[in-house]
């Protein structure tokens, strides 16, 4: 997976995957389904940091800075061993929290697919 600022994200992060297709319905009841273009398959990554100290905090936040705009995009690896693929953060932005006290934070931001 790649890293964010240097940071590794949890093993709790999650991908889900949407397909854009175009539909037919015909009035005899049948429908069709075919995809909407060649890259008709888009990852959505829910990717998540738990017990960061202040460093790798700071670390995350710099790089949030540079890429946590959802009009800039990033190349990123997801998963070991496959292709890079571009991704921007989701427009509903970043979360922060504090759950244990004292100087342990927790991240969760949505990545989407971009082509």
């Amino acid at each position: 997976m790649s890293l964010f600022g240097n940071v590794i994200p949890s093993i709790s992060s999650q991908v889900s995957t949407t397909y854009r297709v175009l539909e037919y319905q015909f009035g005899n009841g049948y429908k069709q389904v075919a995809p909407d273009g060649i890259n008709y398959a888009l990852e959505h990554w829910q990717v998540e940091f738990d017990n960061l100290d202040t460093t790798q905090s700071a670390a995350l936040e710099s790089w949030i800075n540079t890429y946590g705009d959802p009009t800039k995009v990033f190349t990123a690896t997801m998963v070991l061993g496959t292709t890079p693929k571009t991704y921007r953060m989701n427009k509903t932005g970043w979360t922060k929290t504090c759950p244990t006290g004292g100087n342990v934070y927790t991240y969760t931001f949505v990545l989407e697919q971009v082509y």
